[in-house]
């Protein structure tokens, strides 16, 4: 069984696994891994852990990979998240809308701003689609993943959600 770390930083607690691979047969420390107890869970950071490694083209060089499964959110933690990726949103489609509308607007005000409040309209709505809407009970499990040799070191940090309705919460500590 591999060892873990409770870590606890700004309010948040973490389990964290360091897991060193040298060869791909190694990835059995992944595959027999037990992250979590939630058989659900344990499912998706090994399938995450996994695919993470594969994308890292490691070979038969040492790859270190730190997996690390968040507590669920609260409601602070998912109020927060969600707020800055509307903040996000709203100042690139601020930015966006005023790149349209400068070309426009010393010619037509009328259409110039038009045109302007119709493409931040759309920007915002898109940004805002493509983003993460959290919600109370979600789990993060992040993986940072390390391989140095061949064209130089290669770094690489990937977070995946887990919405409260894919697992059974009611089962959960971390």
């Amino acid at each position: 069984m591999m060892e873990s770390k409770l870590i606890t930083y700004k309010g948040r607690t973490r389990r964290l696994w360091n897991v060193n691979i040298t060869t791909p047969i190694e990835l059995s420390k992944i595959r027999t891994a037990l992250f979590h107890k939630n058989t659900e869970l344990n499912k998706y950071v090994t399938e995450f852990s996994i695919k993470i490694y594969n994308q890292m083209l490691a070979g038969n060089r040492r790859c270190e990979l730190n997996i690390a499964l968040y507590e669920p959110m609260d409601t602070a933690t998912t109020e927060s998240e969600n707020k800055k990726n509307t903040k996000l949103a709203k100042t690139t489609s601020n930015i966006i809308g005023a790149a349209v509308v400068a070309p426009i607007y010393p010619y037509n005000k009328l259409a110039g701003g038009a045109a302007g409040l119709a493409v931040k309209g759309y920007v915002f709505d898109k940004i805002l689609d493509s983003m993460p809407d959290y919600q109370l009970g979600d789990i993060a499990i992040v993986v940072d993943a390390r391989v140095s040799g061949g064209i130089g070191k290669q770094h690489s940090i990937r977070t995946l959600i887990i919405n409260r309705n894919k697992y059974d919460p009611s089962h959960l500590t971390i």
